[in-house]
């Protein structure tokens, strides 16, 4: 989205779906915590969707930012195990956003490169092997259809809102029309819909940047999932 007036940078931005993230994990990993707690956690994934796609289209170098992301995704994914077997073949983690919006990256760059014209037949067999891939992470049909709405009306206000609300509708199984206590009490998805009010109030902007607030998500999100995870085996 092209810079313009509003009142959350890109940190602000990361600060917020961290918060919500965070809530949602609570929820998740302890006992007994109420289920509003995953509404709230249904508008963290989209805002981190949208940064990623503004981060394709401004990073200098977005080989290194993809690489980035899979490195702590493997690394993720081997502390997912490691806790596991700590807790004696305790349930699954199945937590890992970096492998999810490392696949929604890898989506985008190759459809970017068939919209360019670029080895069109070979993009076209990257977009589907890496659709494939991103199927099986944490971000789904989900984060795909979201990147792919803030990709193609990046920089389009008004599309990107119709755009994206009729991503969350197609890809969070509420266009079937079940009964209502399903949307409430087991598939709260369709909350992910007012990720886009925090997004419309982006300015544009990085906002705080430096070593520390480049690095600090990928550290602070496998240590918060870990120990949340490690209190919730120890109430059980």
């Amino acid at each position: 989205m092209a810079k313009q007036k509003g009142l959350i940078s890109g940190w602000g931005l990361k600060m917020f779906a961290l918060f919500c993230m965070v809530i949602d994990h609570i929820g998740a990993f302890i006992p007994g915590m109420p289920f509003w707690m995953r509404y709230i956690g249904r508008l963290s994934a989209p805002v981190f969707f949208f940064l990623m796609v503004e981060a394709f289209f401004h990073s200098r170098n977005v080989g290194k930012y993809f690489l980035r992301l899979f490195g702590c995704g493997v690394l993720m994914q081997l502390g997912n195990e490691g806790m596991k077997y700590l807790f004696h073949n305790g349930p699954e983690i199945t937590n890992n956003i970096f492998l999810g919006l490392d696949g929604c990256l890898l989506v985008i760059i190759f459809v970017d490169s068939f919209i360019k014209g670029k080895h069109r037949f070979i993009s076209f067999l990257c977009v589907v092997a890496s659709m494939l891939f991103t199927l099986l992470t944490e971000a789904g049909l989900i984060g795909i259809a979201c990147s792919l709405a803030f990709y193609c009306f990046h920089g389009h206000r008004g599309r990107l809102v119709l755009g994206y609300l009729i991503a969350c509708l197609a890809s969070s199984a509420i266009l079937p029309l079940m009964p209502a206590e399903y949307y409430w009490q087991v598939n709260p998805q369709w909350m992910m819909m007012f990720a886009i009010i925090p997004i419309l109030f982006y300015n544009g902007k990085r906002g705080k940047d430096s070593t520390v607030t480049r690095w600090f998500f990928y550290f602070f999100y496998p240590l918060h999932i870990w120990l949340l995870y490690a209190i919730g085996q120890f109430i059980r």
